[in-house]
């Protein structure tokens, strides 16, 4: 069931959702891979909810979970963004489609590779092997953050930088167990102010921020995992994509027009 013109982000968190926008904005059809118990911090700006809740809205953007190949056309009709579960990328060479984006955060060129799709796109903090895919586009803070590598490209060692009023912060499972929410997405939480249960022991605010980021509640989460994300910017609005995403996103955007122009020129 070849989609020509389909292009499947794999990943569904904030930067993953930032991509998927710019391609529904340029009228591109796109559909979402994830994993069935998506670990998305933001996740009021991650379509990776709808693999919960069955749909999920971001700005502008509605994602429905779909549950087979037949329903992603019908989905792109309604208009929306179709979501499948689907971990391993199986139904990419079922799909066969003009290009893939891994967007998971993994290694680039573990999941995604030049022969899934003829352009493939990875996203990079920072200097990495030389991966198999089409282009890597990075995703460091400061000057090089959105900047594209093309095959054969080294990656500018650059270092990040902090921006000015201080950077959201994550919280950290100081143990093991199932987390419960105390604290809701976009509340304000005061230093000390408990923030979450994990097995009914009480993980509390290190400063004063707005709850920019909360793992799914009834996740089992390990010693060490990021299970919040507090921003000190107390009039942050967390419905919104950040401008680190939506600086990634258009890096991708743009790393597949070129190479969807080089295809051409190539023919």
């Amino acid at each position: 069931m070849a989609q020509a013109n389909l292009v499947i982000v794999r990943g569904g968190g904030e930067v993953a959702t930032a991509t998927a926008q710019k391609f529904f904005r340029a009228g591109i059809p796109v559909l979402v891979l994830e994993r069935p118990w998506p670990t998305a911090l933001r996740r009021t700006v991650a379509l990776c909810q709808a693999a919960y809740t069955g749909q999920a809205q971001v700005e502008d953007v509605l994602c429905r979970r779909v549950e087979a190949d037949a329903e992603i056309k019908a989905c792109h009709k309604e208009g929306a963004i179709p979501l499948l579960v689907d971990a391993e990328g199986e139904s990419i060479a079922r799909l066969r489609p003009r290009a893939v984006v891994d967007a998971t955060g993994d290694v680039p060129g573990r999941l995604t590779h030049t022969g899934m799709a003829p352009i493939t796109i990875a996203l990079a903090a920072g200097p990495a092997p030389a991966a198999p895919v089409g282009a890597v586009v990075d995703t460091r803070c400061g000057q090089v953050q959105g900047r594209v590598y093309y095959a054969g490209q080294e990656i500018v060692p650059g270092k990040p930088y902090a921006l000015p009023g201080g950077q959201p912060s994550y919280i950290a499972a100081p143990f093991a167990g199932t987390l419960r929410a105390i604290k809701r997405m976009g509340d304000v939480a005061h230093t000390g102010e408990a923030v979450l249960l994990i097995e009914q022991q009480f993980v509390t605010a290190p400063f004063d921020g707005v709850l920019r980021g909360l793992l799914h509640p009834g996740l089992c989460v390990p010693q060490g995992m990021p299970v919040a994300e507090l921003d000190p910017n107390l009039s942050a609005d967390v419905q919104l994509l950040s401008s680190a995403a939506r600086c990634v996103a258009g890096g991708v955007l743009e790393a597949y027009l070129t190479l969807k122009h080089q295809l051409r020129r190539k023919q």
